[in-house]
């Protein structure tokens, strides 16, 4: 990326870890949204991720991001709150599959690794019981035998981590449709 990193270390003080990265601001076609409202963040070991909005959640599309990583579920988070989607975070498989006993969603973003029961499994139970609804795997491995399993597992889609935006979107828009998307920002939580 072209960029620095340094480091300053004073013995018995500590360090200081600076990561310079040369990067410009997308034009307003890139991104969607002009000015967020800053979304309130929550993630402690007993409850999910929770991202709240103000707006309105009626006649939202829904997505279930199956994810155990913070740092991705504020990310995810980010993004659909951008696109106007209405989402709901889990950390684990079963916790997706429990989620979808009582809510229909339009899509689910699954990672392939996480704890209790991974993605494959949840997928591979999902379809079982008769879900229909499109899963898009989320994974760090992109080799091509990754992308097979994830399609042997029921998944429909793949997207390898890290991605960008526009990768994202891009799934969105094959699986939900361009006219899903708003620039209206709406987020929730399981927990709601």
């Amino acid at each position: 990326m072209k960029g620095e990193i340094e480091v300053e270390s004073k013995p018995g003080e500590g360090s200081v870890f600076s990561v310079r990265l040369p990067m410009t601001l997308s034009s307003q076609s890139e991104l969607p949204l002009v000015s967020l409202p800053k979304p309130m963040l929550s993630n402690s070991d007993d409850e999910a991720l929770v991202v709240a909005s103000p707006v309105s959640l009626d006649g939202r599309r829904r997505v279930l991001l199956a994810e155990d990583n913070p740092t991705t579920q504020s990310l995810i988070s980010i993004l659909m709150q951008q696109m106007g989607l209405d989402l709901a975070i889990v950390d684990n498989g079963q916790a997706a599959i429990d989620y979808l006993v009582d809510n229909q969603v339009d899509l689910i973003l699954m990672d392939c690794q996480m704890p209790i029961l991974d993605g494959f499994k949840a997928t591979t139970h999902l379809r079982a019981q008769g879900v229909t609804t499109p899963v898009v795997a989320l994974t760090a491995y992109a080799r091509s035998e990754d992308e097979a399993q994830c399609l042997d597992a029921g998944m429909n889609d793949f997207l390898s981590k890290p991605f960008r935006q526009n990768d994202l979107r891009e799934v969105l828009f094959r699986w939900l449709g361009a006219e899903a998307l708003s620039l209206s920002p709406v987020a929730k939580s399981v927990n709601d």
